[in-house]
């Protein structure tokens, strides 16, 4: 399989590794293998098939002490959740009761492979997830990992962002050197300003809340393609590499953003719509506030779209200051189109607002 342009530096699994940890984990060797594009490039990944018809999701990543530690408290919170019926990939083990195979300095891991749909953008998908999302915050809420989690890590107040600023008018000129420097500086100033400002106000109510703040293993990074749908409903949650302790409202407000992005097909960036779906907003809200406990705060519900503005920056300013592009697309492009949609979504803040403590039944 070719790779897109924009995933030139995708790296893959050899077939010597495939074998090798096939055999570490399954104790028998892989028929099949193939390449599993999907997800992070820097996370090479393979599905493999034995001899008896079962298939297995291989992922491969640096052995590095940060990720040991990530690996760690991912597999303790897929285990968890595991032992309460919970719909994650299965984790292979080793029959020395290993869930992840440190070789030749990087980490192997090994899962189920469930065949799904993907997100159909319906209201009820969008509210079954919203449950879903909902159910893992109140299981783990409550629970201690062995193992510390990592630093705060996410798109709000992200480090990475804030240093991909100064890169991303250069790496932009490099790949397109007829776009004008000087629109393409003022468009990265105004996103800086927006992404900055969001951080502010989310910065502030979340304060405000502190004390009586909703916190929890979150999954962060809870969106659609990390959610394999059945008939409509939500079969398995998947990627828990992000997982950590903080604020539930970080997961919630980037699904809210990520659920209700509309489709943008083949059409070119002029042709996207900056705005968001708000009825499948409220669904994934209804969703989440299915229990009828009290999940949120107002304060909480105040921060709702100023974090969808810094998650809508956050995921895009990183990836273009790497290579100039986005999945293909003209950075200077993709830059603009994140601006409107950053513009709309400040518009929307207090209906945001109203909406997310309706749903989740806050006293106004």
């Amino acid at each position: 399989m070719q790779n897109k342009a924009w995933e030139q530096v995708r790296l893959h699994l050899s077939i010597d590794e495939i074998q090798i940890v096939s055999q570490f984990f399954l104790g028998q060797p892989v028929i099949k293998a193939h390449a599993y594009n999907r997800g992070s490039a820097r996370f090479p990944k393979a599905i493999i098939e034995t001899a008896d018809g079962a298939r297995f999701l291989i992922k491969r990543r640096k052995g590095s002490s940060e990720n040991i530690s990530r690996v760690t408290l991912s597999h303790e919170v897929q285990f968890k959740l595991t032992g309460h019926n919970f719909p994650v990939a299965a984790l292979q083990k080793s029959k020395n009761d290993a869930s992840w195979d440190l070789n030749s300095g990087c980490i192997y891991e090994m899962f189920t492979f469930i065949e799904g749909d993907r997100y159909q953008r319906s209201a009820w998908e969008a509210r079954e997830s919203g449950k879903l999302l909902s159910r893992m915050h109140r299981m783990l809420q409550a629970w201690k990992p062995s193992v510390a989690t990592p630093n705060h890590v996410g798109y709000h107040a992200s480090q990475s962002v804030f240093l991909a600023w100064d890169r991303l008018v250069p790496k932009i000129l490099a790949v397109d050197p007829k776009a004008s420097e000087r629109k393409l500086q003022r468009i990265v100033e105004i996103l800086r300003t927006q992404y900055n400002d969001a951080g502010v106000i989310a910065e502030s109510a979340l304060q405000s809340s502190a004390e009586q703040g909703n916190r929890s293993i979150l999954h962060g990074d809870f969106h659609p393609g990390n959610i394999l749908f059945r008939a409509g409903n939500p079969i398995a949650m998947l990627d828990f590499d992000s997982a950590r302790l903080d604020w539930t409202i970080f997961d919630i407000a980037n699904a809210s953003l990520q659920f209700s992005i509309p489709s943008m097909g083949q059409k070119p960036v002029s042709h996207w719509d900056a705005t968001l779906n708000t009825q499948l907003i409220e669904s994934f809200l209804d969703g989440y506030a299915w229990s009828g406990e009290i999940l949120l705060n107002k304060d909480e519900c105040s921060a709702l779209s100023a974090l969808m503005i810094e998650a809508t920056i956050a995921e895009t300013i990183p990836r273009i200051a790497l290579s100039g592009i986005w999945e293909g697309r003209s950075g200077i492009d993709v830059l603009r189109f994140i601006a409107l949609r950053a513009e709309w979504i400040g518009s929307q803040k207090e209906a945001l607002a109203k909406l997310c403590q309706s749903c989740m039944q806050i006293e106004s």
